[in-house]
């Protein structure tokens, strides 16, 4: 539950611990600080890197100027990846797909496109400096919700890829992006995955994923719900794109 700042919140705040209300919803609210937003999040939201504790966001008015005091003194972070293997995660991957329809949610969140995406993570993961496919740069703002299903793919790869320490994806990915495509809201959410951050929940079950954590795995899984109507799902579905990518890499480079 949101309770702490987050750290790239912080980094807004700390010079300018004020801004202009943008966006009011039943749980959270967005505030325009300088060049960034802020989300202003009730107890129930999870931790994120965009996240300040307020009361009664839904209380808020568009327009409203709300002067803050966060406590930049302890920022939320996402945990650093845990030490892993193939072998963990291959067990891992395994459990995901025997216990939900990882497949549905691939299709939901990147429908037509899951094999260029593969493609070409596969190819930059080896060390080829391949352009993206513009079928994929068309997920931006792609689908519904207030942050599109595209866009959560997108986040939950440049996610993922950090934690298999490979940042420099994650840049190549973000870097390649219109962000015109989208809204601002969504656009704050995917700066964030670039730094590979996003909701408390995600590494969450990133991270099970990665050691094998076959026993915590449904729980965390099922965590995912917390983020939006489909928004967990579908930023992991693009995490699991991306850990497929990198196992399908290694397969290949140890055969040659």
């Amino acid at each position: 539950m949101t309770t702490q700042t987050g750290f790239i919140a912080g980094r807004y705040l700390a010079g300018r611990p004020s801004g202009t209300v943008v966006a009011v919803f039943d749980r959270s609210a967005y505030l325009s600080v300088g060049s960034g937003l802020v989300c202003l999040a009730g107890r129930l939201l999870p931790e994120g890197p965009l996240m300040v504790p307020y009361p009664r966001p839904h209380a808020l008015r568009l327009g409203e100027r709300v002067e803050l005091a966060p406590n930049t003194n302890r920022l939320w972070q996402p945990p650093p990846a845990p030490r892993w293997s193939i072998g963990s995660l291959e067990q891992g991957m395994a459990a995901v797909k025997f216990l939900n329809g990882i497949q549905e949610w691939l299709d939901h969140a990147a429908p037509g496109v899951e094999a260029e995406i593969a493609s070409w993570l596969m190819r930059r993961i080896t060390g080829s400096l391949v352009g993206i496919p513009q079928s994929v740069l068309k997920l931006v703002g792609l689908g519904p919700g207030l942050t599109p299903s595209g866009d959560d793919f997108l986040g939950g790869i440049m996610v993922a890829m950090h934690a298999l320490g490979r940042p420099e994806i994650a840049s190549a990915l973000y870097d390649s992006l219109d962000l015109s495509r989208t809204n601002r809201i969504s656009a704050a959410h995917l700066t964030a995955a670039r730094e590979g951050a996003a909701a408390a929940p995600l590494h969450s079950a990133l991270h099970d994923t990665l050691c094998g954590r076959t026993d915590t795995l449904p729980a965390r899984l099922a965590g995912l719900d917390q983020i939006g109507h489909s928004s967990g799902r579908d930023a992991f579905a693009g995490c699991y794109a991306a850990l497929r990518a990198y196992c399908d890499a290694e397969k290949r480079r140890s055969a040659a």
